[in-house]
């Protein structure tokens, strides 16, 4: 991936093994930005096994609560952020947030940092609200996990919404990351964003010109290291 200016998750990447973070981490080391453009990214640690003919690569294995009878060398099958000590893996460390929970029913987007270039050409402003657009599952920040490496973060939303496992009020964010050489990472945060991009039900025209912003922005021309 390190050959592309940018790489786009469209959905839900909740099963990652090392090799497929190690390359991500890889890109992003040489320039390569990301978008994820939906929540619940990089959460569950997996690894990828032979099927029972012996083919290759056709299994993917995740134990999750279970206990992991052949753990290797990366680790055993679990959540990221319960790997290695002080959650010194966890998906926050690289993107920026992590899923904190399934909204018990659509709540709005709630605008924050509109004098960004992110959301420049919407015309929203601070505390502005984008209908149900935080849905199925969300992502949050957390100051108790680790930080990307070298990254200012922009969080573009703060969007609180009502735990559908009986948590109480729970806050979504959108996060952008910068790293020192301007590669870089966001995160939506929100399963809706891809819907209000094109499904005629959602259309949103506030998130199709941020994500527009983004794109542009991510494709410009620079000197990568």
């Amino acid at each position: 991936p390190s050959q592309y200016t940018a790489i786009i998750f469209s959905g839900h990447d909740e099963y990652w093994s090392k090799e497929m973070r190690d390359c991500a981490e890889d890109a992003v080391a040489v320039g390569t930005h990301l978008a994820f453009l939906a929540s619940n990214n990089i959460y569950f640690h997996i690894r990828v096994e032979a099927a029972a003919n012996g083919a290759a690569g056709r299994v993917v294995t995740c134990y999750k609560e279970a206990p992991d009878p052949e753990a290797g060398k990366a680790g055993p099958t679990v959540r990221w952020r319960n790997l290695g000590e002080k959650h010194r893996k966890a998906e926050e460390g690289l993107v920026g947030v992590q899923y904190n929970g399934i909204p018990k029913e659509p709540a709005p987007l709630v605008v924050r940092e509109s004098t960004h270039w992110f959301w420049a050409g919407t015309g929203l402003r601070d505390g502005d609200k984008i209908p149900d657009l935080i849905a199925v599952e969300a992502d949050g920040f957390n100051p108790s996990m680790p930080s990307p490496a070298d990254s200012e973060q922009t969080l573009l939303s703060a969007s609180p919404y009502i735990d559908s496992w009986g948590r109480g009020r729970t806050v979504q964010n959108t996060s952008l990351c910068a790293n020192g050489q301007g590669t870089l990472i966001f995160v939506a945060g929100t399963f809706h964003w891809p819907l209000a991009l094109n499904d005629p039900d959602y259309l949103n025209p506030h998130v199709q010109r941020a994500t527009t912003n983004l794109i542009t922005r991510m494709l410009e021309p620079r000197n990568r290291p």
